[in-house]
């Protein structure tokens, strides 16, 4: 039986949603893997128990253990008092969100223990999560999306935007810091609001009548699956407790009421972007449809709880669509084994006369 760990947590203001998408995962895997839990607390630490497949762990101070990755082999080492063992692992689903954990940081430690995972490498990544980045990308792809300006500075003057215009940090998810400003004075406070979270923040013109549209695609195996496209109904902007508490005044409609002429644009974007910016995993694509056309948003490289609930009409389970991202990452990691890095050379045949610069 296969060793998979589930990550998720971590140091980033959407830690919570990173928990609810980690125990998801957790509760709907298939029981053909032995599962190992890593949570990543606030401060960065690693910890795993088996207490973290339950609720009730997450509302008190129950006691876990500290873990680690090796530097150069898929081992675990879990610290039990004074005790240590170690589990070898094959796989890890990621289920982080936000911040470096998902913009390419445990990509990369996951990389150097040379272990396989569920999602987009260390460069996209870092792209998707970058919003100005990806607007860069679009431009670059004659992709619409919504005219921007970045600023760091509460008095910002914008350019080339009128109001209204809204305002986010531009490396987080989840609706965090993101408000709408009708007047020079909303606008400051908001990025004033908005630098409480990052200190680069994205300036966008706000569209009033549009259609808000997501669709979810992964890769097994070289065939992709696409999801049905949902449409997100609400009064303003798509807020954090809109998306996760129980008092909300929004409506999802699967699958979207679109022609096929739309439906075959939003899919083609998609499909563009996902094989142009060598994404992996389930990714889920954010897109507004404006008088007819298509702007993509953002790019979620982890989204919440995988959006397994868009591909229920497509047959796939959420347990269906972890085993086939689990074995997708299996194969990608073959795959890449069979790169030689290996490259003989003679320039170390001169290394004894390389003689030491003296500091002054």
């Amino acid at each position: 039986m296969q060793n998979i760990a589930v990550i998720f947590g971590g140091k980033s203001v959407e830690h919570d949603i990173s928990i609810i998408t980690g125990f998801s995962v957790l509760k709907n895997m298939p029981a053909s893997y032995n599962i190992i839990p890593i949570y990543i607390d606030k401060n960065g630490k690693w910890w795993t128990k088996d207490a973290l497949f339950f609720a009730k762990t997450y509302q008190s101070k129950t006691k876990l253990d500290e873990c680690f990755l090796a530097s150069n082999e898929p081992k675990l080492f879990v610290k039990h008092g004074i005790m240590r063992k170690c589990i070898v692992l094959d796989c890890a689903v990621l289920c982080v969100h936000g911040g470096l954990f998902e913009g390419g940081g445990l990509q990369g430690v996951l990389d150097l223990a040379n272990l396989p995972y569920t999602s987009a490498n260390i460069e996209a990544s870092a792209v998707c999560l970058d919003k100005v980045l990806t607007k860069n990308f679009c431009k670059s792809q004659n992709i619409n999306t919504a005219k921007y300006e970045v600023c760091n500075s509460p008095d910002y003057e914008p350019q080339k935007l009128n109001y209204p215009i809204i305002i986010k940090p531009e490396h987080l998810g989840s609706s965090v810091g993101i408000k709408i400003a009708n007047s020079k004075a909303e606008l400051k406070s908001a990025i004033m609001c908005a630098q409480n979270f990052d200190s680069q923040i994205l300036l966008e013109e706000c569209f009033t009548d549009f259609r808000e549209l997501n669709i979810a695609l992964f890769k097994y195996k070289n065939q992709m699956y696409i999801s049905s496209i949902e449409e997100i109904k609400k009064d303003g902007i798509y807020t954090f407790e809109q998306k996760y508490t129980a008092k909300t005044q929004i409506k999802r409609i699967v699958p979207a009421e679109l022609n096929l002429k739309q439906i075959d644009n939003i899919v083609k974007k998609a499909t563009f972007c996902y094989e142009n910016l060598n994404l992996s995993g389930v990714v889920r694509f954010d897109m507004f449809l404006v008088d007819g056309k298509i702007y993509l948003n953002e790019i979620n490289t982890i989204p919440g709880s995988l959006a397994f609930y868009l591909f229920k009409e497509q047959g796939i389970s959420f347990a269906k669509l972890i085993d086939l991202l689990i074995k997708d990452a299996l194969y990608r990691f073959a795959n890449q084994q069979k790169i030689d890095y290996n490259f003989s050379s003679n320039v170390l045949d001169t290394l004894d006369s390389i003689t030491n610069v003296s500091q002054k």
